[in-house]
C-alpha cells in the first residue's frame, strides 16, 4: 500500500505586489527574515502558487495556530512595512513530501 505524507504550512500567497515589495525591501532584512534554513519565514511553492510563511509542525489546538498566525503577520510587517498584510488571509496548506 503506498503511503502519503505531507507537512502543513501556514502562509501568505505571494502576489506580484509582495514580490515587488521584497525586491525593494532592505535586502539584509529579507536575508534575516526569509530563509528556508532559518527560524523565521520560509518560501514554498504549491500548485504553482508561492507562499511566504512558516511550517506548522504539530499543532495541537487552535490557540497555537492563532499564535503562529500572529507571529507570521508580525514578521511580514517587518518585510512589508508599507503594506497592510493582515488584509490578506493566510492559507493553511498540506504540502506532499
Amino acid at each position: 500500500m503506498p503511503s502519503f505524507t505531507s507537512s502543513l504550512f501556514l502562509g501568505l500567497p505571494k502576489t506580484e505586489t509582495y514580490d515587488q515589495a521584497l525586491r525593494a525591501a532592505d535586502q539584509e532584512l529579507v536575508w534575516i527574515f526569509l530563509s528556508n534554513d532559518g527560524q523565521y519565514l520560509h518560501e514554498v511553492e504549491y500548485q504553482d502558487v508561492k507562499y511566504i510563511g512558516k511550517p506548522v509542525g504539530e499543532i495541537t489546538d487552535m490557540k497555537t495556530l492563532l499564535l503562529l498566525e500572529s507571529n507570521i503577520y508580525s514578521l511580514l510587517k517587518k518585510l512589508f512595512p508599507d503594506i497592510q498584510v493582515t488584509n490578506t488571509p493566510l492559507k493553511l496548506i498540506a504540502i506532499p513530501q
